[in-house]
């Protein structure tokens, strides 16, 4: 995790208030990435998870799963505000350094990062997979997502750093596609790596209300849309 003056720029619980609001195209967008991720959560069945650049606990904070969750980031008043929030005897907020978790190794049997990749250079990149690989038990999954610039993407970035306070176009610095992606992981010899699309159209039907939204999510998810404007990365660790 990059630790820069923009990253750090971001007000305490932004994406968070954001999310509480549970109406608008900008909530749905971050509601059913989530909604992806649980039912994977709920498929693997998980007991000890973490989320690496977990913000303001949001994603944790909204699962309803009964495993052990721990989130990680470096931005202090993120992880503050994440564990009053959010906290519990089964949710936990831990600030980190970058790419140094603070876990022993083999701790997780499952690993999420919800579009984290964008904000950090390749190289960090590279170091933050290596540290998310040491601390995930065999036969674990990690879980990545991020923007996929072989998608409608590229103009949803533009608008939204217009109309809202965050402009993306500085946060996002590296730029993946499925096929970029891919060959990425297949670096780290990854056997078992995968890379998905989903979220298209789904989340601008919420002007019409948030059940049209969700069914239109549910439509494209049976259809396996294959330009979906958000990458999934699954990948297993070979069982030693």
């Amino acid at each position: 995790m990059n630790k820069n003056g923009i990253y750090d720029n971001i007000p305490e619980g932004y994406y968070d208030v954001v999310h509480s609001k549970k109406n608008g195209i900008q909530f749905k967008w971050h509601d059913l990435k989530f909604k992806k991720i649980y039912q994977l959560i709920n498929d693997l069945n998980p007991t000890e998870v973490l989320d690496v650049a977990c913000g303001p606990g949001t994603f944790i904070g909204n699962c309803s799963s009964i495993a052990n969750f721990t989130g990680i980031d470096i931005a202090e008043k993120q992880i503050e505000y994440a564990n009053k929030k959010y906290g519990n005897k089964n949710k936990n907020f831990v600030v980190c350094e970058n790419a140094k978790f603070p876990f022993l190794d083999n701790s997780f049997d499952l690993i999420t990062s919800i579009e984290f990749i964008e904000h950090i250079s390749s190289e960090d990149f590279e170091s933050n997979l290596l540290e998310m690989n040491r601390c995930l038990k065999p036969g674990g999954t990690i879980i990545l997502t991020t923007p996929n610039y072989y998608s409608l993407w590229p103009i949803l970035e533009i608008l939204v750093s217009k109309i809202t306070s965050q402009n993306y176009l500085e946060q996002h610095i590296s730029h993946y596609n499925k096929s970029l992606l891919l060959k990425k992981l297949n670096k780290f010899n990854f056997r078992n790596a995968n890379v998905s699309t989903y979220l298209l159209f789904a989340p601008f039907f919420a002007i019409f209300g948030n059940s049209i939204s969700d069914l239109i999510f549910n439509i494209e998810t049976k259809l396996k849309i294959g330009f979906g404007n958000l990458l999934l990365a699954k990948i297993k660790k070979i069982n030693l």
